[in-house]
């Protein structure tokens, strides 16, 4: 059968159309047919099976459903909304109404110039919107969900093909039903979506996005069949142009990191998806730039979604530290995607736009997008653990009945546990709030480690998100120590409580909510301790034995944050020192003192092993040089 020609034939149950037809005439003809194919098979259906004599009509009717044959494979296969007409070939159109004359192909420039990576948002942000500079100085192959290093497969498609299905929208003019997907599970195979450009290959973004993507930025629990992204977010953006094409960008950016890095096989990326990737970046920075200029979209759900976007995507990094670690080997650092986004940094002139619209929206709460609020958040607590910035946007759960839920609520534990592991910190100068955020993490490892080691078989990725983001979350608000009140010029406890804190983001950005090495903070955390330390005169202030625990445990984590940094060396230096004035002669005489603080072994052990054995030895050469008395 030649591809330009539809078949009409019927041959039992079943009728044959091509799937990628070569006409918008011909993609209205398919429709009318399969819209009649299926209604005369629904038409057979009952006439065939009419209410029994004798029983009421709704349990006849329920008889009658129970016992209907399934449906023919060839009529309908997976649920998703009617995909809008393509408008004409002549113009498109914005959601105000307004035509867009399209650009020719050819005419889109593939080289980015840096005036045109810029949005234009219209209003300057206010200078309490967000503090964007760093925290102030002292002185002036892929990984699979648990960390292994099996590569991740495409996911396995599904043997219920509804999964992933998004329901019709019943917004749309003219709704009288939607056709459902065909062949393979393709999801678009009328190519109907906004775009004029590499159909089938823009088609297959659609899939990558509603089976890869979206179902591990937004999981679910256990239960639930889709997540809020599949299945409200595609059905928005086939009929929203600026969405559709940041979601195009987005995508392609997510499959382009995991393609350079090595996560997806070599042939798994093409040269016309790098194509597309640029073009979907320059188009989307000109369709935001215009919608943020109209007050009847700048702030609706589709423009902070395609900012978002926008935020966390790149077409190009050159290979940017491709396949660097930190020294640290914690688990889960696929959880949400953390690798590919925390992996980019992220675009500032972007964030500080999603602040504005975000205030003038009134707050988190008003977007009523479902999984947008959660989305963003997440990009909240990337951005800031990348800037160590206290989070900008209040905490928002994966799931509506844990939005506002208390970190001990979510992690199951009472103030009288933080007391019976950590209340002697408190008597070296740590506030309540930064003791409880130790223990949370302390105990956030462990149910970490309980779902390795028990390998459940559905486990609640959602729930492990939300928890991982709170405590994280918690971490980032806990202020320095010169913005605590009666602050007087870093006393021998605000030296103590400032080191205990930037030592617990080490083992926050490190552990619990893993950054990769293009954008960790680690480099800077280890400086910010050699500063805080140098500070103090050791002697006196660590001089209480809760005291030299606390140190020997900010020295262990800060050298292994300045792996391969000038402040390597002063590190091991010092802790040799610590060790030999404490007795500590072994590993595992360390390794329990670390225990009794903040350490998690799968992560960091292999770290500290080598920070150990480099101080052993500049402990015994010291030993070397020194002259017998």
């Amino acid at each position: 059968m030649s591809t330009n020609t539809v078949a009409a034939g019927r041959k039992g149950d079943a009728i044959f159309v091509n799937a990628r037809p070569s006409s918008k005439n011909e993609k209205d003809s398919i429709q009318r047919l399969v819209r009649a194919h299926v209604g005369r098979w629904i038409s057979d259906q009952t006439k065939e099976r009419s209410p029994a004599e004798g029983l009421p009509d709704g349990q006849a009717r329920r008889d009658s459903s129970a016992s209907r044959s399934p449906m023919p494979r060839s009529a309908l296969l997976l649920n998703s909304p009617s995909p809008p007409r393509s408008p004409p070939a002549s113009a498109t159109h914005s959601d105000s109404g307004q035509s867009v004359p399209p650009v020719p192909l050819e005419q889109i420039p593939l080289r980015r110039r840096a005036a045109s990576k810029r949005l234009d948002f219209p209003q300057p942000i206010d200078s309490d919107g967000m503090n964007m500079s760093p925290a102030p100085s002292w002185a002036s192959r892929e990984q699979s969900l648990d960390g292994s290093p099996d590569e991740q497969a495409e996911p396995t498609r599904t043997q219920n093909p509804d999964r992933h299905a998004s329901p019709p929208d019943r917004m749309t003019p003219g709704y009288s039903g939607y056709i459902e997907n065909f062949s393979c599970q393709v999801v678009d195979p009328f190519c109907q979506n906004p775009l004029s450009y590499f159909q089938k290959e823009v088609s297959d973004t659609e899939e990558y996005c509603l089976r890869v993507l979206w179902p591990g930025l937004t999981p679910v629990s256990p239960g639930q069949e889709t997540s809020p992204s599949s299945s409200n977010w595609l059905p928005l953006a086939l009929k929203d142009r600026t969405l559709f094409t940041a979601f195009v960008f987005g995508s392609l950016s997510h499959k382009r990191l995991r393609w350079v890095n090595g996560w997806i096989g070599r042939d798994q990326f093409k040269p016309e998806e790098q194509r597309i990737l640029q073009i979907c970046e320059m188009e989307t920075i000109q369709n935001v730039t215009r919608e943020v200029s109209d007050p009847t979209r700048a702030v609706c759900d589709a423009v902070i979604l395609s900012v978002i976007c926008m935020a966390h995507n790149v077409a190009e990094d050159h290979g940017r530290a491709v396949h660097q670690t930190t020294p640290f080997d914690a688990p889960l650092q696929r959880l949400q995607w953390l690798d590919i986004y925390g992996g980019l940094p992220p675009n500032l002139v972007h964030i500080k736009g999603l602040v504005q619209m975000v205030r003038l929206r009134g707050g988190l709460q008003n977007l009523s997008l479902p999984g947008l609020a959660a989305t963003l958040s997440f990009s909240d607590i990337v951005t800031c653990s990348t800037f160590l910035m206290p989070p900008v946007f209040p905490f928002m759960s994966l799931r509506q009945e844990r939005r506002g839920i208390h970190l001990q609520e979510l992690l199951g534990y009472t103030p009288v546990d933080v007391d019976r592991r950590h209340g002697p910190l408190r008597d070296i100068g740590l506030t309540p709030e930064l003791v409880e955020v130790i223990y949370a993490m302390h105990l956030y490892t462990n149910i970490v480690e309980n779902h390795l080691r028990t390998h459940v078989v559905n486990p609640d990725y959602s729930l492990l998100s939300d928890q991982r983001n709170l405590v994280h979350y918690t971490l980032l608000s806990i202020p320095s120590a010169s913005q605590l009140d009666g602050f007087a010029a870093y006393q021998p406890h605000e030296v103590i409580y400032e080191a205990c804190r930037i030592a617990a983001l080490i083992f926050g950005v490190g552990v619990v909510f893993p950054l990769p090495a293009q954008s960790t903070p680690l480099a800077q955390l280890a400086k910010l301790i050699q500063n805080v330390v140098q500070l103090s005169d050791v002697a006196t202030t660590w001089n209480h034995p809760q005291a030299r625990i606390v140190l020997f445990w900010v020295l262990i984590l800060g050298g292994i944050a300045a792996d391969d940094q000038p402040e390597r060396s002063w590190f091991v230096q010092i802790i040799s020192q610590a060790a030999a004035s404490h007795g500590i002669g072994t590993w595992d005489d360390a390794r329990k003192l670390l225990g009794l603080m903040l350490w998690y072994d799968r992560a960091c052990d292999k770290a500290g092993r080598e920070l150990w054995q480099e101080a052993k030895h500049s402990f015994v050469k010291m030993e070397e040089l020194t002259p017998p008395s």
